[in-house]
């Protein structure tokens, strides 16, 4: 789904500054008031739609900190932010719980990359032997789609093939581990802060790539997530489907798979 005409779609950066990597800090700050309070002001203010690549949901939106000042809870500082996006913010956190890796990919942007994956993960649950569905009661069977097998090995030849771009991040910029990379550039912000300016540039090209893995309390929600991205209910962005055949660009000419 598209953002408003009227807004103007957010770059996105990796970053991992020191005030803003602790994921001890990262925890805290979600439980305070303060933020709390400012948190929803912004989501209502963006109408729950990500502002740096368009994704809409109301149930599970974050938002991003736009000086990286987590301290500054100013409402003019958030900004809605889907999870795939706010964890270029914290790429140090998301590696270290093994969320995503670095790969090479300059051939698209990361809000392309960010919607692509999130529909081949959305794909491997709702397509699958034993989908996953939004109104299913609990221990209701749900009967596979006809189309599903064709769409599930679509999304893993993706999948898989965005993987294999890691190679290119390590031949490139010495490794593909987001913790590592976190590191690198939380020592950068302070020791080299004219550097971290210019991480954009530097890192060109260099994508944040989730794997599918979206950790909370030491265990993997992404399913979770997909049920609330399906769900009429709640207006969920999947609702009326995948749309797989506006895959096929990405796949012949940005992937090259053409099996497909």
């Amino acid at each position: 789904m598209a953002l408003r005409p009227e807004k103007k779609l957010l770059p996105l950066v990796l970053s991992a500054k020191a005030s803003n990597w602790s994921e001890r800090r990262h925890d805290q700050e979600e439980l305070g008031r303060e933020f709390q309070k400012a948190k929803d002001k912004a989501l209502q203010r963006d109408g729950y739609r990500c502002r740096f690549c368009g994704f809409y949901s109301r149930t599970d939106m974050e938002v991003s900190h736009l000086d990286s000042d987590h301290d500054n809870n100013d409402i003019s500082n958030l900004a809605a932010s889907c999870f795939f996006c706010h964890s270029l913010d914290h790429i140090g956190h998301s590696g270290s719980l093994k969320e995503s890796v670095l790969i090479w990919l300059p051939e698209i942007s990361q809000a392309q990359l960010n919607h692509i994956v999130r529909t081949c993960v959305v794909a491997r649950f709702t397509c699958c032997d034993q989908p996953i569905s939004a109104s299913a009661k609990p221990g209701q069977k749900v009967s596979p789609i006809a189309e599903g097998p064709s769409i599930l090995a679509a999304a893993d030849a993706v999948m898989a093939a965005l993987s294999d771009r890691a190679g290119e991040a390590e031949r490139l910029v010495g490794t593909s581990s987001a913790k590592e990379m976190g590191n690198i550039l939380q020592d950068m912000s302070i020791q080299r802060p004219d550097l971290y300016d210019q991480r954009g540039e530097r890192l060109y090209g260099i994508r944040l790539f989730n794997l599918g893995v979206k950790m909370a309390n030491g265990k993997n929600v992404i399913s979770d997530h997909v049920k609330q991205w399906i769900s009429p209910q709640d207006s969920g962005a999947y609702a009326t489907g995948l749309k797989a055949d506006t895959w096929k660009n990405v796949m012949t000419s940005v992937l090259g798979i053409s099996q497909f």
